[in-house]
C-alpha cells in the first residue's frame, strides 16, 4: 500500500478559488486505477493550510496516476499558493491497527 500527502498553504485571498478547483479533482482520482481513498482536510487552526491524503493499492498504479492528466490538473493549484506545496510518498510495508493499540495499552496500563 502506498499513501501520498501533500502539504499545502493557500494565499487568503485565493482560498474560494483554490477549494473549487482541488475539490474537482476528487472524482477523477477515485476513479483512477489502484485510488483506494482520495480525501482533503485543512487545518484547524489555519483554514489556509490544506492537507491532502491519497491510498492506493501499488507503486505502478501511483506511477500511472502521476503521469496523468488528472494529476497534472492538480499541478495546476500554483498560482493559489503561498508557496511550492510539499509532496510525500509513503510505501506501507506492515498495517497495524486496533489490537496492536490494544496490546501496547495492556502493557503500559489497563486504561484501554
Amino acid at each position: 500500500m502506498i499513501f501520498i500527502r501533500l502539504k499545502i498553504n493557500v494565499l487568503p485571498n485565493q482560498r474560494n478559488a483554490f477549494e473549487k478547483k482541488i475539490l474537482a479533482t476528487i472524482a477523477p482520482t477515485k476513479k483512477e486505477s489502484g485510488c483506494i481513498n482520495y480525501s482533503i482536510h485543512t487545518e484547524l487552526t489555519n483554514q489556509n493550510c490544506y492537507t491532502i491524503l491519497e491510498e492506493w493499492e501499488n507503486r505502478a498504479d501511483v506511477i500511472k496516476y502521476i503521469k496523468s492528466k488528472t494529476f497534472g490538473d492538480l499541478l495546476g493549484i500554483n498560482n493559489y499558493l503561498e508557496r511550492p506545496f510539499k509532496i510525500d510518498i509513503y510505501t506501507i510495508q506492515i498495517e497495524e491497527g486496533e489490537e496492536t493499540v490494544k496490546t501496547i495499552r495492556n502493557i503500559r496500563s489497563n486504561l484501554y
